[in-house]
């Protein structure tokens, strides 16, 4: 089976160019394949059920459905044999998912990887990123780096503190502040934020991206609000995708606590979201996915037990034990841990719909 839980693309051009021969050729490439093959028939507290704000069954979705020309035996070919067609999968949800054929946010100019173990997702999560910070560079050419976060483990999967960032689809990014003062993880606030840039990078994740989601505190939600009101943007767009001050709650961008020091994006991923629907029975089939355990990854601190983790996860020393192949209670300051979830990997049971963007032109004025 040559089928890999992730899979390293070496530069920005392959994510790119993998990525359009997908949206554009899948069609082609699938249905020549299948005629020359005769032996193939035909707690972010966030609910991850309704996403966006709307239900998968709401008229107004627009309909993209990537791969429903391949039959199921045909698409387990593909997934069997030539993988690299399929490209990433991001398999359940956000808050309990896994990531395969992931791709890692590769060193660039124009941002600043935070951790590198961490900056994992999928094809076309990174190729939004890449998109926002194009038009950034393209507006301001003199612009300092933008820090991109927490994404994704290699295998997806629980990561560290978060709830969410299991299925490649999140990640946290930084702001860009004034007198290229640029501090990962700090405080924005009216005296310190550029607004210009911030704002433009906000505005295009929401035009030029299938953004689900932009977790923002109210009180900076306040201050971008009362910047794009000012420059003359669209008040009724503006009122349509900022929580603040009217508590939508279909809003794009919304309240979380914590979330003043950085923005955290979640994307649809229309290609990566029904590939990871399709493979779900053959992954857990294979034991490629775990779909009643999932793991969180402790790097132990000085002064901790196995005991305390035991306890602290809500599992058992046996358990932890067993998840990292240790033959002794003993466990190292600094390493890096296994410790086995109750909560596993669900299956997404509905062909994957997303929102057409929300454009201001889109949106009628009161």
């Amino acid at each position: 089976m040559k089928l890999r839980k992730s899979a390293v693309f070496g530069s920005i051009l392959f994510i790119f160019s993998s990525f359009f021969l997908m949206s554009c050729s899948n069609f082609f490439l699938f249905t020549s394949k299948a005629k020359s093959n005769k032996d193939i028939s035909d707690k972010d507290i966030i609910s991850d059920e309704v996403e966006g704000g709307r239900s998968r069954k709401d008229p107004f979705l627009q309909k993209k459905r990537p791969f429903s020309e391949l039959s199921d035996d045909f698409f387990v070919y593909l997934l069997e044999n030539e993988p690299e067609t399929i490209g990433s999968l991001s398999v359940g949800y956000p808050n309990s998912g896994s990531l395969v054929n992931g791709v890692q946010m590769p060193e660039d100019p124009r941002w600043d990887v935070v951790n590198s173990q961490e900056s994992w997702g999928t094809t076309e999560t990174a190729k939004f990123i890449i998109t926002v910070a194009d038009k950034i560079s393209k507006k301001f050419p003199d612009a300092d780096k933008i820090h991109i976060g927490d994404i994704s483990y290699k295998d997806g999967g629980r990561l560290g503190r978060h709830v969410s960032h299991q299925a490649g689809r999140d990640v946290d990014l930084g702001w860009y502040y004034k007198n290229g003062s640029n501090q990962w993880w700090t405080k924005a606030s009216k005296s310190n934020l550029d607004l210009e840039k911030s704002w433009t990078f906000i505005r295009s994740v929401i035009t030029d991206t299938d953004v689900e989601m932009i977790l923002i505190d109210k009180g900076v939600q306040e201050i971008l609000y009362n910047y794009a009101l000012n420059i003359g943007e669209n008040k009724a767009w503006l009122d349509d995708i900022f929580q603040y001050p009217k508590r939508n709650n279909r809003a794009i961008i919304r309240h979380a606590k914590g979330h003043r020091t950085h923005m955290h994006v979640r994307f649809y991923n229309p290609i990566a979201q029904e590939a990871g629907r399709r493979a779900y029975t053959y992954l857990v089939d294979n034991k490629l996915i775990q779909p009643t355990r999932s793991y969180a990854h402790h790097k132990v601190k000085k002064g901790q037990t196995l005991g305390y983790l035991a306890k602290d996860y809500r599992t058992s020393v046996s358990a932890i034990k067993q998840a990292n192949s240790l033959k002794s209670n003993v466990i190292r300051a600094g390493k890096l841990y296994r410790i086995p979830q109750k909560s596993g990997i669900k299956m997404v049971q509905e062909p994957i719909s997303i929102p057409e963007r929300r454009l201001p032109s889109l949106v009628l004025a009161d």
